[in-house]
């Protein structure tokens, strides 16, 4: 039996960044959005040579310019119709940074990187937005039972407690 696939492979990485001031998402500029969503999370697509770990470490220091080690693969994205480009399956990962410990800057196909708090994120490029809110989900677990493998800078017992009520606050904003 011949299948016939016209499918492509993409990697996203939701960076989340912890500060005083608390929780922050970081989000590229693309250079040739398609339509009014031009925020978008980090991302792009895995070349034939390459794993899914090296394409999203390749595509973050590509767009950002950080080198991260602790990028966590949670979800596979594949909604027939996620991208306008065509059919596109996105391998989703996570990671928390202490924003004063690496510098973002925009480079490759993005022509500006800026953090956003989590509370104010405009819409975004293709399904970002839901890649977001399941990111948070998920960091929200992680958080609560103290699991590190997606943290690159291992937060302070003040920066835990001030991650855990940012997190309860959009937990509550979410049932609203």
């Amino acid at each position: 039996m011949k299948i016939d696939q016209n499918i492509k492979i993409a990697v996203d990485v939701v960076v989340f960044g912890y500060d005083k001031k608390g929780l922050s998402v970081l989000l590229i500029e693309r250079k040739y959005p398609d339509g009014k969503k031009k925020w978008a999370i980090p991302g792009g697509f895995v070349e034939n040579d390459e794993s899914l770990e090296d394409a999203v470490k390749r595509e973050l220091k590509e767009e950002t310019n950080l080198t991260l080690n602790y990028l966590k693969q949670f979800h596979t994205f594949g909604a027939v119709d996620r991208d306008s480009r065509g059919r596109i399956i996105s391998v989703a990962h996570l990671v928390l940074i202490n924003k004063s410990k690496h510098k973002a800057k925009s480079g490759d196909d993005a022509k500006d990187v800026k953090w956003l708090p989590i509370s104010i994120l405009p819409k975004l490029a293709f399904d970002h937005n839901e890649i977001v809110e399941k990111a948070t989900d998920v960091l929200r677990y992680k958080i609560a039972s103290l699991t590190t493998d997606c943290v690159e800078d291992i937060p302070t017992k003040a920066d835990i407690k001030l991650l855990s009520e940012e997190l309860k606050e959009q937990d509550s904003k979410k049932e609203r």
